[in-house]
């Protein structure tokens, strides 16, 4: 602590997350103006309190499924870390990260307290972890998307020409990049190490064993986050059907999914907006169901991570007894 002024990183970090708040702010509040902020008001007013711990329920679930993955993703890195640990760093981040703007803040805590727990972790080979388990849960989200695409064509969300186009441009993007770093890069200095490190990223990402150890633990996620959705759903009475879930649920997770903004706000609401309107409901249905799924995020997230705190408390008393 200084009574000087504060640094100028610590003045654009903090700009920063103004900028993002109000970015996420302002859309969220375009949102609500283009779909009549009363009907969304009124979706809200008969909310279930009973319905939150339904949605605790399947938030335990996915952070048993994220701890596992971390670990096993962990582990063939050749990084120790044990479930119990993964859990605890896990629960944290994740509330870390619906309260914090930018949606990495709790993932670069997590990174740094993994390289702290043991000599032989460093901090490029945790992030090294991170990026595959987050990368896991990226390739999950936007497979189902490719799964649900028929229907998105058939629904005229996108023209197929478009659709080619971002996808090939991607690819292309990907591949030039890859070949530009293995081709060019020297064999010493920074780049040598993000190549070599790219790598090891790529080889525990895809290859096919290591492949068949996280991605369904990826997969099981998605289904355990549609199925919060849902709640967020029923929690308001909106007759969501599943075969609308099916497609629409992809898309508006993996909208809410891209580090941008805290906690997914404003993006996932103008998705959902424009994609239930799609599936044949309400625009002010799909913007009340992503407000009440966000706003279950953050309770849930909170009483996760304070039934963490708690037995962690619990199990270390006999331990210190006996101590």
């Amino acid at each position: 602590m200084t009574d000087g002024p504060a640094s100028p990183p610590a003045t654009r970090s903090r700009g920063r997350r103004a900028f993002q708040l109000a970015i996420s702010a302002a859309l969220l509040a375009a949102c609500l103006l283009a779909v009549d902020a009363r009907s969304v008001v009124s979706e809200l007013a008969d909310i279930e309190p009973s319905w939150v711990l339904a949605a605790f329920g399947l938030h335990l679930v996915q952070l048993a499924l994220l701890a596992w993955r971390w670990m096993v993703v962990a582990r063939a890195l050749g990084l120790p870390l044990e479930f119990r640990r993964a859990l605890g760093e896990y629960a944290l981040s994740v509330f870390v990260n619906q309260v914090v703007p930018g949606g990495l803040a709790g993932d670069g805590m997590r990174a740094l307290r993994h390289a702290r727990t043991s000599e032989s972790t460093s901090v490029l080979r945790a992030v090294e972890a991170l990026a595959v388990d987050r990368a896991s849960g990226q390739v999950a989200y936007w497979l189902c998307v490719a799964f649900s695409a028929p229907l998105v064509l058939t629904q005229q969300l996108v023209e197929p020409r478009v659709l080619g186009g971002v996808v090939a441009g991607i690819a292309a993007v990907v591949a030039a990049s890859w070949y530009a770093l293995d081709r060019f890069a020297p064999e010493t200095g920074t780049l040598d190490r993000a190549r070599r490190s790219l790598r090891r990223v790529a080889w525990v990402l895809l290859h096919p064993r290591k492949v068949a150890a996280h991605l369904p633990l990826s997969f099981a996620f998605v289904a355990v986050t549609l199925l919060q959705f849902h709640v967020a759903a029923l929690a308001i009475g909106v007759p969501l059907q599943f075969s609308q879930l099916v497609w629409v649920g992809p898309l508006i997770l993996t909208a809410s999914s891209i580090p941008s903004f805290g906690g997914g706000w404003g993006f996932r609401e103008g998705a959902s907006a424009v994609l239930f309107g799609a599936a044949g409901l309400s625009g002010s249905q799909g913007v009340a169901v992503s407000v009440v799924y966000g706003v279950f995020g953050l309770v849930v997230s909170a009483l996760g991570l304070g039934v963490y705190l708690l037995l962690e408390r619990v199990l270390r008393k006999p331990a210190s007894m006996a101590a």
